[in-house]
């Protein structure tokens, strides 16, 4: 009986220490400069961009199998802090970058060095003021927003306008989540923030990240930002039992990016190989945040030959009521020859986690309330599955 015990506490302290946040050790590249390079030393041994205002820069070992990078600046005096992965190659061209410098130094030789070592680039939250998230050793986790900053200290103020002063070596992770403070409480920000349920808004990915996205489960679509400007996507079906697949390609580029206006462009190609193609281009024109607003979109047929349609008029919007659930209105008027005319009307929930999202929704239109072809409605159903840099 007491080994069965032993046994079983053995399991729940191990499984403990599985749980338990990684401990990290600073590490010191050079005894000439010590675990913490400062912003003048950067600006000697330009190590990182000098244009984000860095304080002070340490690298961290974890579990001595991992290496981090904690950044600390102050950015037109808004205080900001980042931890960034970094691979055994980019640390030992730090050290070589210090090394090299120092030896200079010592030759009297001040060095000049062009090109930095590793360049950061800080994330939209942090010019608009939304909250950033620190991740603590224990695994506790922040949300506020950093007030004062030393390489040693953070001074941080909660959502809850609760302040503490964090040793700087307890923090793990620290990060800008997508979204803003409505009534108090944060909302993250709708992933799938690049189109409505299938037409597209105003808006594309940023740069690096990677959206997959499936429509009633057999037409699925990747999509990967090139730019902060321009996505590429495309896939192509996969329906059972059919021998000729749909493939679609849809670069987008984003023409306007004004506070609340995103304009855009694009072209959608589909075909089946061998059986013929349709092509369009279109704009959009959204007015708002992924929190709320609407769209405007205009598509035309490249190709009239093998269509009735002329025009097809866009016009949706979208509401977030909570952290987790969006509701979304997709409609569209095409027109064709004949002054004939199709009102295609949808509306839906999308329900929102981090990264994943899933959509669900009924379209109709008038002409299927005026025959007699049971329920009226289609139903509409996606998921996506987004992957930031």
């Amino acid at each position: 009986m007491k080994i069965v015990i032993c046994l079983i506490a053995a399991l729940i302290i191990s499984g403990a220490a599985v749980s338990k946040a990684p401990s990290q050790e600073a590490v010191v590249l050079s005894k000439e400069i010590g675990p913490v390079i400062d912003g003048q030393e950067n600006d000697r041994f330009h190590i990182i961009n000098q244009d984000i205002g860095l304080i002070g820069a340490k690298i961290y070992s974890r579990d001595k199998t991992r290496w981090v990078l904690h950044l600390i600046g102050k950015k037109d005096g808004l205080p900001w802090m980042l931890v960034k992965n970094l691979s055994e190659v980019r640390k030992r061209k730090l050290q070589t970058r210090i090394k090299n410098g120092i030896r200079k130094a010592k030759q009297g030789n001040y060095p000049h060095f062009s090109r930095p070592v590793i360049t950061i680039k800080l994330p939209q939250e942090f010019y608009t003021g939304s909250p950033i998230k620190l991740t603590l050793e224990d695994n506790t986790q922040l949300l506020g927003q950093i007030t004062n900053c030393t390489p040693d200290t953070i001074e941080f103020k909660t959502i809850s306008e609760i302040k503490m002063d964090i040793p700087e070596h307890k923090i793990i992770e620290a990060n800008w989540p997508r979204g803003n403070i409505v009534d108090g409480e944060f909302r993250r920000y709708d992933p799938n923030y690049v189109r409505l349920f299938f037409g597209p808004t105003g808006r594309t990915l940023r740069q690096g990240e990677v959206n997959f996205s499936d429509f009633y489960i057999f037409f699925p679509t990747l999509s990967v930002g090139m730019t902060d400007f321009f996505m590429l996507g495309g896939g192509i079906s996969l329906l059972p039992g059919v021998d000729s697949q749909l493939l679609y390609i849809s670069p987008k580029l984003r023409v306007l990016h004004d506070d609340d206006i995103d304009l855009a462009t694009g072209l959608l190609y589909m075909g089946v190989p061998d059986q013929g193609d349709l092509s369009a281009a279109y704009v959009a024109l959204t007015h708002g945040t992924p929190l709320s607003g609407f769209t405007l979109g205009l598509g035309l047929p490249i190709d009239n030959d093998d269509t009735d349609v002329d025009f097809g008029f866009l016009f949706g919007g979208e509401v977030q009521v909570s952290n987790s659930a969006k509701l979304i209105t997709e409609n569209w008027l095409l027109t064709g020859g004949d002054d004939e005319s199709l009102l295609l009307v949808s509306g839906g929930v999308r329900f929102i986690g981090e990264s994943l999202t899933v959509g669900f929704g009924l379209a109709t239109s008038p002409e299927a309330f005026d025959e007699d072809v049971g329920f009226p409605f289609l139903p509409w159903l996606d998921f996506s599955l987004s992957m930031a840099k």
